[in-house]
Order: C-alpha cells, then structure tokens, then sequence
C-alpha cells in the first residue's frame, strides 16, 4: 500500500490569506467607493473620476527564489507541491521562479527551473515582492553559506525588495542581520 500522503508544514486555509497579503497589493476594483465619494460631493470637490474600493490581490510580477540545497531535501517536496498551488492561484504569468545553483553570497547564480545552465540573477525592480524557499543555511551550518545569505539579505534591503523567506526552521535560529534583511516565517 501507498504511504498516505505528507501533511503541509501549515493549512492550506492559513497559508494562503498569509501570502496574498505578502506578495500582493491593493488594486482599485469596478466598484464605487461610495462613502469617500458621498465625503467628497460634500466638500464641493469637483469630481474627475469615480473614487474605486480597493481590494487585496497579488502583485502582478512575484520573484521566487529556491534553495534546493542538500541540507534543505527533506523538504523539497514543500517546496514543490507551494509553487504548483502559487501557480495556480496566481496563475503563472507574472511569476519568475529560480532555483539557487550553489551559495547565495551578493550575487546568487540561479538556473530556471528544467534548465542546467547558470545565470546571475538579477535583481528584479524595486517593490517587486520575492518569495525564497529555503532554509536560509541554517541546517548547513557552515558559517560561509550564512554569511553568503547575509550579503544576499542586504543586498535585496538595499535595492529596496522586500523579500519573504519561508523557512521551515524558526527565525529565531538566524542571525539578527539576517532577520533585519528578510522577513523570515517558519
């Protein structure tokens, strides 16, 4: 008989909310915002458009970044099965999945996914949301992979991309500048 199958690290039903705060942005929808509209009318304002709701939704671009290091196989399979079910929810347009080819360091080299050929990742734009998946060197344990992620982490903060890392090891096994420059959630 077949093993049943692996429970995800966390619900699909808390998992989800999560990341679409995260990665997503507000958008104004199709419908009128009645009472911004009602507060300008009474102000006198002369009208240019419609004010619209605003409602949560994903980023249009996600830059997702994999570790699929040998330290971090036991959850590989994680990995696999979020970025099917990210796909699907975001849909793949917009998504630009890599997968670290080696230590992170200021400037990771990273092959697209059934690709063998390394690149150096450039940056996406600013404000573009990136997702990693990976245990951030912390079960490696070498102190050149963590001071490898260091440099990686400051050098998103400083080009201004805020990146996600979910990690199945508690943030608090980082160390503290690594928590400075990425947001860390096990």
């Amino acid at each position: 008989a077949a093993p049943p199958p692996r429970a995800p690290l966390m619900r699909w039903s808390r998992l989800w909310p999560f990341l679409r705060q995260a990665l997503g942005r507000r958008a104004a929808s199709r419908r009128p915002d009645l009472p911004r509209l009602v507060d300008r009318l009474a102000r006198g304002e002369t009208l240019r458009r419609l004010p619209r709701l605003r409602q949560p939704g994903w980023s249009p671009e996600i830059a997702i970044l994999v570790d699929y290091s040998r330290s971090s196989r036991p959850f590989h399979e994680d990995f696999n099965v979020l970025l099917g079910a990210l796909e699907k929810r975001h849909g793949r347009l917009g998504l630009s999945c890599r997968i670290l080819a080696g230590e992170p360091g200021g400037r990771p080299q990273v092959r697209r996914p059934r690709g063998s050929a390394s690149e150096d990742w450039p940056l996406p734009p600013p404000d573009t949301p990136i997702l990693i998946l990976s245990d951030l060197g912390a079960l490696d344990g070498a102190p050149e992979t963590q001071r490898g992620w260091q440099q990686f982490g400051q050098r998103l903060r400083r080009a201004g991309c805020p990146a996600l890392a979910l990690c199945p090891l508690p943030a608090a096994r980082h160390a503290g500048e690594l928590r400075r420059a990425l947001t860390i959630v096990e």
